[in-house]
């Protein structure tokens, strides 16, 4: 499955599970790869970072001022399009007997990673070049809204109906990504 993925079709997937589940299900930040546009809200710089200089385009990080900013160490939530897409998938087959009647909350499996982490894994697979593309404009409401989102969650629960995370970090999916690019598919 391509990294590029529509967000749009997570989004109807999941309303579709919803609907016949009754089950609220909180998404990891979705890793989305597809759109052109950056300047949507400012979360979407965590897609612009990589996906920009991976297809060889600038990017602009609105959190820190330079590579050694220690605004870089905010850490925030992840999970991958592939690894959100089988579990959205999943979900829709999970008897609903197999969960409490109150609450219905399965929180999407994801992982912690932090920006300076995502940019390292930027640079271990686009090299140098890659990370020369981004240009840092610090934006204290961009780092207030990013530095109050969660940043763990236990993932036991969700693990427990079958839902999967993904494994090895950010530097696979950036891999998945390149390799998308290569084939014309993202």
């Amino acid at each position: 499955m391509p990294a590029a993925f529509p967000a749009r079709a997570c989004l109807s997937l999941l309303r579709t599970v919803n609907k016949f589940k009754g089950l609220k299900r909180k998404a990891s930040e979705i890793r989305q790869f597809d759109s052109a546009n950056d300047l949507n809200p400012p979360n979407f710089f965590c897609y612009g970072i990589i996906r920009g200089p991976i297809k060889g385009l600038p990017a602009t990080c609105p959190i820190g001022s330079s590579l050694s900013s220690p605004e870089l160490n905010l850490p925030i939530w992840l999970a991958s399009p592939q690894t959100t897409i089988l579990n959205l998938l999943h979900a829709k087959h999970i008897p609903t007997s197999s969960f409490p009647r109150h609450p219905r909350v399965v929180i999407s499996p994801g992982f912690t990673i932090t920006i300076r982490d995502e940019i390292e894994a930027l640079r271990q697979v686009g090299g140098e070049e890659a990370v020369k593309l981004i240009k840092f404009e610090d934006d204290p409401e961009t780092k207030r809204l990013v530095d109050s989102w969660p940043r763990r969650f236990d993932n036991s629960y969700a693990l427990s109906l079958g839902f999967v995370v993904d494994e090895g970090g950010m530097v696979p999916i950036v891999e998945r990504f390149k390799k998308d690019v290569e084939a014309g598919l993202a």
